[in-house]
């Protein structure tokens, strides 16, 4: 097997898994309320190829993940990003001794002395595209890491614009963020369309009056049931099956097993 063309397809692979993974991750952004995933990392073997993002802030919040604007996060495969760290160019406050765990089973730790996190300002002073990059990095001083959040990139060569990669990445992700723009542009009829046609299917002939679109009955029964919430007795969590709270008249309730389940219906119909 020809050794630096598996490496140019690997690499291709990567232009255009991680082109989608940025297209899809502003589409997902539009929605109000997204519900964050977990974090997924892979472990890295001491030289690894990816893709460089130069602002994973947004896409690592997605998961949970707090850090600073303009963090660089490293992309491979279908790993979530990880955070990456360089040595220090100069003693400051960003300059820090960490200690990671090092080999891809992660059994053995090692200190690094003098290293900061990688930020996008960063990358343009070490010839690096700002936006999108691929790289071939040095983890961990060429011991590789086990699947956690960050490493140590103690080399990092760009790769693509070469005889070997051609590929430009950041350009790419660039053109195809346009042409789905465009495309969901041109569509926009047949989007709405697709759409009016999903809603009555659904609704039949009820009309979309409520918050949002949704239909007034189901607000009204979403508040009846808010309501019904709101009225049931606390639960004393120290002692199951025992309940504290008033009845309708203002008496405390009597705690006892037996007497439980009756002062709840009690509540609920009142």
């Amino acid at each position: 097997m020809d050794v630096r063309g598996g490496r140019r397809g690997f690499a291709l692979a990567l232009c255009l898994v991680v082109p989608c993974l940025a297209i899809m991750g502003d589409l997902a952004m539009t929605i109000a309320e997204e519900k964050p995933s977990e974090p997924s990392f892979q472990a890295l073997p001491g030289k690894a190829v990816g893709v460089l993002v130069g602002d994973a802030h947004a896409v690592m919040a997605r998961e949970g993940r707090k850090g600073p604007d303009g963090a660089v996060g490293f992309a491979r495969g279908k790993g979530s990003y990880r955070r990456v760290y360089v040595p220090a160019s100069a003693a400051g406050d960003d300059c820090l001794d960490i200690v990671l765990k090092v080999g891809m089973d992660g059994k053995t730790r090692k200190r690094f002395p003098g290293v900061e996190l990688l930020r996008q300002p960063m990358l343009k002073p070490q010839g690096l595209d700002a936006a999108f990059q691929l790289v071939e990095v040095e983890v961990n001083e060429g011991q590789g890491s086990p699947a956690s959040e960050c490493f140590v990139a103690t080399r990092i060569t760009p790769l693509d614009g070469t005889k070997d990669y051609p590929l430009r990445v950041s350009e790419t992700i660039a053109k195809l963020r346009k042409e789905a723009a465009d495309q969901l542009k041109a569509r926009a009829d047949d989007i709405e369309k697709a759409l009016a046609k999903q809603q009555k299917d659904v609704l039949g002939e009820k009309k979309p009056t409520g918050p949002g679109g949704i239909p007034a009955d189901l607000c009204d029964l979403a508040a009846r049931n808010r309501e019904a919430a709101r009225r049931i007795p606390q639960v004393d969590h120290r002692r199951p099956l025992l309940l504290r709270g008033r009845d309708k008249e203002g008496s405390r309730l009597r705690d006892g097993r037996a007497e439980g389940g009756a002062a709840l219906r009690h509540h609920l119909r009142g």
